[in-house]
């Protein structure tokens, strides 16, 4: 009966990266906006016990800038939440960005999970079911060369399914650059009345010169379902 240290040691990773409980006050600044965190969203969507995590145990690539154990506890999955489930008794390929860890940005590792399910779409003719949310790249990643390199293939991966497997984007809250860019490669949009979806956060629009606004200022859901 007795388990070895270094395997108490992954299942104690594995248990606190697939469980909100672990972040009480990450989860609870979340749903005092209302909403609701990826695992929460990915639960209420697939068939009970049916979801297959991959990559559940990955971490931010900042370990220049953090401690292992701050990673742990801050980026778990680093920002999404990837895998494969039942939806209605289909096989369906889910991605969720989790605004709780680093605004829902889009790191390297977390494109590399991307990349990979969306590859396992394409060869199994899986459905694909966005939850889109987040705030599009990720400057703060340390640990890769690749990160100077603009290797990612996760908008051409993700657009070569047109056509090929039905993609379903929803989002809630703020979605800009990067994460817009996927929903909005979506056969179908699903936008929640308070969702706010741009090419381009407040943070890139005041830093190109052109103003400050508020994130609910820029594409709000009055100007986005007049333009469909």
């Amino acid at each position: 009966d007795e388990v070895r240290a270094d395997l108490a040691e992954v299942l104690d990773r594995r248990r606190r990266a697939q469980d909100d409980g672990a972040r009480p006050t990450a989860v609870e600044k979340r749903h005092a906006t209302g909403l609701r965190t990826a695992r929460e969203n990915v639960a209420d969507l697939c068939d009970d016990g049916s979801f297959s995590e991959y990559g559940a145990l990955t971490l931010a690539a900042q370990r220049a800038r953090r401690s292992v154990e701050e990673l742990i506890e801050k980026t778990p999955g680093d920002g999404i939440v990837t895998g494969v489930g039942s939806v209605g008794g289909q096989r369906t390929a889910v991605l969720a960005y989790d605004y709780t860890v680093l605004a829902g940005t889009q790191g390297i590792r977390n494109h590399r999970k991307t990349d990979r399910l969306l590859e396992l779409a394409e060869r199994h003719r899986l459905p694909v079911v966005l939850f889109a949310e987040g705030g599009g790249g990720r400057p703060g990643d340390t640990d890769s060369s690749e990160l100077f390199h603009l290797f990612v293939p996760s908008f051409h991966t993700f657009a070569r399914l047109s056509g090929l497997v039905p993609r379903v984007g929803i989002v809630s809250g703020r979605c800009f650059a990067g994460n817009a860019a996927l929903l909005g490669c979506c056969d179908v949009v699903i936008a929640t009345p308070e969702a706010s979806i741009g090419m381009g956060g407040p943070a890139m629009i005041e830093g190109g010169g052109l103003g400050s606004f508020a994130p609910e200022e820029v594409g709000p859901v009055s100007v986005q379902e007049p333009n469909g």
